[in-house]
């Protein structure tokens, strides 16, 4: 009776590895951090081998004491993808073994003048478009002050 009792509880235990071993074959997701300031703004889930870059948060160029921000590219300390600054982000290959990974958004800093503050308010297109209105507004101005004058030296 030992031996069945023995044999019966050495196959039940067999079959419980088999489970775990099935298990440990499953790839779970991965998940991806976006830091933005210092501040985890999105997470989301990704599978290997998936392109994930359209679902990275949209990050806006800030103007700041005559400093222009713009986003300079997703840089990561992980082993495998870290020291370098991504302008797409990677695509995790399988067999990488990666569950977690944080990308923390980077900026380039720009001097930035007055010129350049307007052309990227009101876009480049109408910018010109409203210099070359202000300078046919100016032009006006000169050609009326030109009557002005002529008919002014024309009475004396």
């Amino acid at each position: 009776m030992k031996k069945v009792l023995s044999l019966v509880l050495a196959l039940a235990m067999l079959f419980t590895m088999g489970t775990l071993a099935f298990a440990a074959d499953e790839e779970k997701p991965i998940t991806v951090n976006f830091v933005i300031e210092g501040e985890v703004v999105k997470s989301i889930q990704v599978d290997y081998g998936e392109d994930y870059n359209s679902q990275a948060p949209d990050i806006r160029r800030e103007i700041s004491n005559g400093i222009k921000y713009e986003f300079g590219g997703w840089e990561t300390n992980d082993y495998y993808y870290g020291g370098t600054i991504y302008e797409t982000l990677p695509v995790i290959e399988e067999g990488t073994p990666i569950y977690e990974i944080t990308f923390k958004a980077t900026y380039t800093e720009t001097e930035y003048d007055g010129e350049e503050i307007f052309e990227d308010i009101v876009g480049d297109n109408a910018a010109a478009g409203l210099k070359s209105i202000w300078e046919g507004f100016l032009a006006f101005i000169q050609q009326v002050i030109l009557y002005i004058a002529a008919f002014i030296s024309f009475g004396n």
